[in-house]
């Protein structure tokens, strides 16, 4: 039994923003998560940005950051998005 609460206790703090985050960059969408980032048909693998304002994504050649509620900023193979969030 005590595994069990210790297992369940581990899981609870190790998983943070396990959602995917939608936004329009550049009149095209981008779909983000802590591991993926999807944008104009291609998928990069992508890890937690520390150093983000509030929360961000970086990965070979891709990174987001998420600044303040429903924007964000992109940075991809050398050019520069402005994002704004958007729901499905």
């Amino acid at each position: 039994m005590t595994k069990i609460i210790l297992i369940g206790a581990l899981l609870a703090t190790t998983s943070v923003h396990a959602e995917t985050y939608h936004y329009v960059c550049g009149g095209s969408l981008l779909t983000v998560s802590d591991s993926l980032l999807t944008f104009r048909g291609k998928t990069y693998p992508v890890r937690n940005d520390p150093d983000a304002a509030k929360w961000g994504v970086k990965g070979r050649g891709v990174s987001f950051s998420a600044a303040t509620q429903g924007v964000g900023d992109l940075r991809i193979g050398g050019k520069h998005f402005d994002c704004g969030s958007v729901e499905f």
